[in-house]
């Protein structure tokens, strides 16, 4: 994720980027400690359905991806009930790609950053925090 997003931020200097593993939540105290006043989260969609659902330590041991709450997201952004069923079928986040169809991705994406932005940004109270969502194919998805 850290190589698509120094695409999208060409003029960003390295030490701009820093590996935040499965602690999100840390990681965002530790910004705001700092007083970092401007932060962009890159997830890919693993740690994003998981971060939507509240889950701040993405790590496989202390957390784990929700069929029935991807679902849940699926209907709040008016995916068929074709697309919902199908996403009981997953065993990978990242099968949510070859599911959801063009017309749906738009507003899923949309819907999904706004349930990790509402977890995430009460964390970095004086800073402005935008969440980019990265898909397989290494397009961001700015919220």
């Amino acid at each position: 994720s850290e190589r698509y997003l120094r695409t999208h931020y060409p003029d960003l200097p390295m030490q701009a980027f820093v590996h935040y593993g499965n602690f999100i939540g840390e990681t965002i105290e530790i910004a705001a400690e700092l007083g970092v006043e401007q932060l962009t989260l890159g997830l890919m969609i693993g740690k994003a359905v998981k971060l939507a659902e509240g889950q701040m330590d993405t790590h496989s041991k202390h957390s784990t991806m929700s069929r029935s709450f991807i679902q849940d997201l699926a209907r709040e952004a008016h995916c068929s009930p074709r697309t919902v069923q199908r996403i009981a079928t997953i065993g990978l986040a990242r099968e949510i790609w070859n599911i959801l169809t063009p017309s749906e991705l738009p507003t899923f994406c949309r819907v999904l950053t706004a349930h990790c932005y509402r977890h995430c940004a009460p964390l970095l109270p004086q800073g402005q925090l935008t969440i980019v969502l990265i898909t397989e194919a290494g397009q961001v998805i700015v919220s």
